[in-house]
């Protein structure tokens, strides 16, 4: 088994918050507006257009041309030698690896959450490590097996929820959330710059480790009967600054160096307002 940290990025930019909509002194008209124009979408489009904020056809990224009834709403992001190791031999010497091929790969999505029902606000995060308390799977949902790697052979692979609609509102059920990259057009019409010098960023994910022989024999009570993995899977924070880049590439430093299991995990934009998450990039190299 492979196992690593993964997360959700948007297909579509995220919406414009209640604060940058323009105020009203008559809100029961403005949602009677919004009401007409959403019937006059459905009755010109027999599929629902982008969502988001409303832009012009250059502003759209690509997928955002096709309409939601045929393509995902989100991306599970993940490293590449994650989701198919027998496509890095330089990264395992296992000589039956070689012999592997996609169709003998199953996937799936793992969402761990507090042992204990726990708010957001009584979990411990200093960003510094592993978050305190035990963390236990919620929930798990199915992939499809077609992962899409990067052209460039990048550490970096997208694959899909294969019951999407009915997996996202399971998902939010849970407090999962999609995150969002910026779009090209922000990118190229911003004032600020990409890159900045000793820029605060956050790294999340998972640390993996072996039981310890004390949680042997509980975690071990059902490989009799299956082939699950017995290791132990921890929510991970960090801080870190960056130092340099390159075209397609940024370096930053931690305090710490981060566990393996964070590859794949997202290097998220500070500050954050927690509802509409930015993503900077994904952790490629540890």
């Amino acid at each position: 088994l492979s196992r690593a940290s993964a997360f959700l990025l948007s297909v579509d930019p995220k919406e414009v918050s209640d604060g940058e909509k323009p105020s009203t002194l008559f809100p029961h008209l403005q949602e009677r507006f919004d009401t007409d124009e959403r019937r006059k979408t459905k009755q010109e489009y027999r599929y629902d257009p982008a969502t988001g904020p409303r832009r012009f056809p250059h502003q759209l990224n690509w997928l955002e041309f096709l309409p939601t009834a045929f393509r995902p709403r989100v991306h599970v992001v993940a490293s590449s030698h994650v989701v198919s190791p027998f496509l890095w031999p330089k990264y395992y010497g296992h000589e039956w690896l070689q012999s592997v091929k996609q169709e003998h790969v199953k996937y799936s999505l793992e969402v761990w959450g507090p042992s204990e029902h726990k708010n957001s606000d009584e979990i411990e995060n200093s960003h510094s490590g592993k978050l305190s308390g035990e963390f236990s799977v919620k929930a798990k949902f199915a992939l499809n097996p077609y992962p899409i790697h990067h052209p460039s052979e990048m550490d970096i692979a997208i694959i899909h929820l294969n019951q999407e609609e009915a997996a996202l509102k399971h998902m939010e059920s849970l407090g999962i959330k999609a995150l969002h990259l910026p779009t090209m057009h922000e990118l190229n019409t911003s004032d600020e710059p990409v890159f900045t010098p000793g820029e605060k960023t956050l790294f999340q994910g998972f640390e993996v480790y072996e039981a310890n022989p004390t949680d042997q024999e509980s975690l071990s009570q059902n490989t009799s009967q299956t082939a699950d993995d017995e290791r132990v899977f921890h929510p991970y924070s960090s801080l870190g600054t960056l130092s340099m880049c390159s075209p397609d590439r940024f370096l930053a430093r931690t305090d710490q160096p981060l566990p393996e299991g964070l590859c794949g995990g997202p290097a998220i934009e500070l500050p954050t307002d927690g509802e509409n998450v930015t993503i900077r990039g994904v952790i490629e190299g540890i």
